[in-house]
């Protein structure tokens, strides 16, 4: 039993290092303000870069009637 113990404690341990290993800027103010910005929607399979966030947006989407294929 005490050995079981053992093992479950160690695999909790070792689970809880990994996960705080995360660090990276999030926002976690909800009442800040980020107002979106003015860009064109890009063509078809075409990409463009959020100048609020700093991501890449890709549209995977044509108009609508339009075929894709």
């Amino acid at each position: 039993m005490q050995k079981i113990i053992i093992i479950i404690i160690f695999c909790l341990l070792s689970s809880y290092g990994i996960a705080q290993d995360v660090e990276c800027d999030l926002i976690t103010n909800n009442t800040t303000y980020l107002p979106v910005p003015e860009i064109d929607k890009p063509g078809y399979l075409k990409s463009v870069w959020d100048p609020t966030f700093g991501t890449k947006i890709t549209r995977i989407v044509g108009e609508p009637g339009d075929t894709s294929a």
